[in-house]
């Protein structure tokens, strides 16, 4: 018995699919988004003025916002470092954490 083997094209729903998937992992990296980074950068800000004294707080609330956000320190700093030498990423970037700093100020 001999074997037929056929491409096959996909059909419209497997590309459709496949771009939404690939649209939406864009701009993601170790599940964190800009916005996600740029609260942090934010929040990692006031902690530091807000425990300006004791590196042990600062590093005790520092971990504590990474599992909230659910990352780590070194998965931040490498999505930082990914956009930090493209200067519309950088500006987008902090726009987004005068956005949230000007929210959260709001709320106090």
């Amino acid at each position: 018995m001999k074997r037929e083997f056929s491409l096959k094209l996909p059909n419209a729903n497997s590309l459709a699919l496949l771009i939404l998937f690939l649209l939406t992992g864009c701009g993601l990296k170790n599940g964190l988004t800009k916005q996600d980074a740029a609260e942090i950068y934010v929040h990692l800000k006031i902690i530091e003025e807000q425990y300006r004294d004791s590196d042990k707080l600062i590093k005790s609330h520092s971990k504590k916002l990474f599992e909230k956000y659910k990352t780590t320190k070194h998965d931040y700093q490498n999505f930082i470092a990914d956009f930090k030498d493209n200067e519309k990423e950088w500006n987008e970037f902090f726009e987004l954490a005068e956005k949230y700093l000007i929210k959260l100020k709001k709320k106090h």
